[in-house]
């Protein structure tokens, strides 16, 4: 029994990585909308940890749902899982941007502004709160968008 739950703890990290890490991982769907941003403070965006630095992004549609991936130049570092996308109403939007909620000397990523909408990120709790009670305390990050 214990073999068979590690054999299986290990197709199921296998899996993991290749989803995660595999070449052909956005292959599948077309991106909605990618660009860059530079930070000039550590930032958080769901499980990836950001340094000052400029960065790359492309946003994809998969199965009713978008997904953001990361990159630093050429080095991939993840993905992140909106959790809710609002649409441009007829109009696109302006001001393109990522808003950040500022918090003990970092910021988590929980918004992308975009021509066509805006796509949510999950804050964690205590964040969600002092956003609610500090509203002065979102960074906004301008967003430049690649010419396809």
């Amino acid at each position: 029994m214990n073999r068979k739950n590690l054999a299986l703890k290990f197709l199921f990290a296998a899996l993991l990585a290749t989803i995660a890490f595999g070449p052909s991982a956005f292959s599948q769907s077309a991106a909605v909308s990618k660009g860059q941003f530079t930070l000039s403070f550590p930032a958080q965006w769901g499980k990836i940890s950001l340094q000052p630095g400029t960065y790359s992004f492309a946003v994809k549609a998969e199965n009713s749902s978008y997904i953001v991936s990361v990159a630093e130049g050429r080095r991939p570092l993840g993905f992140v899982l909106t959790s809710t996308y609002s649409p441009a109403d007829s109009q696109p939007l302006p001001d393109h941007a990522l808003l950040c909620v500022r918090h003990s000397g970092t910021c988590s990523i929980g918004a992308l502004k975009v021509a066509e909408g805006v796509f949510f990120f999950q804050l964690p709790g205590n964040e969600r709160a002092q956003l609610a009670q500090q509203p002065d305390l979102i960074e906004r990050v301008p967003v430049l968008f690649a010419q396809n």
